[in-house]
């Protein structure tokens, strides 16, 4: 039994006003490697829902999130 974690980036939280999230994400099982799998993943901090590819850079937004109004901007002096 294969187990595999990967990190997947919330491509619309960037464009939506937020700092870009992480989404932790646990494959289990046989995965194999030439099917066509498709998974949708909902970011807890935009609420968005990503289509991803496994096993390729493909992601592509299914529905937009919340938009964040009051997006803070630090100043370093």
């Amino acid at each position: 039994m294969d187990e595999q974690w990967t990190e997947v980036r919330c491509i619309a939280c960037v464009h939506l006003g937020w700092y870009s999230s992480h989404l932790l994400l646990r494959l289990s099982g046989k995965i194999p490697k030439d099917e066509h799998i498709t998974i949708e993943l909902k970011c807890p901090r935009c609420k968005s829902v990503i289509l991803w590819t496994l096993g390729k850079p493909e992601f592509v937004v299914k529905v937009e999130g919340i938009k964040n109004h009051r997006r803070q901007v630090v100043v370093f002096e």
